[in-house]
């Protein structure tokens, strides 16, 4: 005679265990009071925040904790499910940078290429292309130049 192995004993009670559970709580909610639930009232208040406020700068003054993202609007790095990193206008005359592609190369994960046959920069941020096409000035995407990145020549 062939008996059932253990984990096909255990799966088979299991099930037998399962059956029993929404007759259970079948009766368990039916026992409950009839009627609409009544709430208690609740106060609610809010600030509004000026779209258009700088976030918050770490000490250093280089690098912002927030930033414009876009439709989502400003956002402080600790609520968005990426990375961001915002440098300030600090860091940039510190640095002296002449565009946008010498501010890019403070983050690791950025690189900068030549365009195909112009002048153009290309960045690509960890493996994906980067052209102006996709580079939005202040909040509006096609209004850069095509395929002009560089502050010189």
């Amino acid at each position: 005679m062939h008996t059932p192995s253990i984990p096909m004993r255990l799966t088979l009670l299991a099930f037998c265990c399962s059956i029993g559970s929404p007759a259970w709580a079948a009766t368990a909610a039916a026992s409950q009071q009839e009627g609409p639930m009544v709430l208690g009232e609740t106060d609610i208040s809010a600030d509004k925040a000026d779209p258009h406020a700088l976030p918050p700068v770490y000490a250093g003054g280089q690098v912002a904790r927030g930033g414009q993202l876009g439709v989502l609007g400003n956002a402080d790095v600790m609520d968005v499910p990426f990375t961001m990193t915002s440098y300030t206008e600090q860091l940039i005359e510190d640095q002296q940078a002449e565009d946008i592609g010498d501010v890019l190369l403070n983050d690791a994960s950025v690189r900068q290429s030549s365009g195909y046959a112009n002048a153009s920069k290309i960045f690509v941020i960890r493996g994906l292309k980067l052209t102006t096409d996709d580079i939005s000035y202040n909040g509006l995407y096609g209004v850069l130049p095509l395929h002009r990145c560089a502050g010189t020549g």
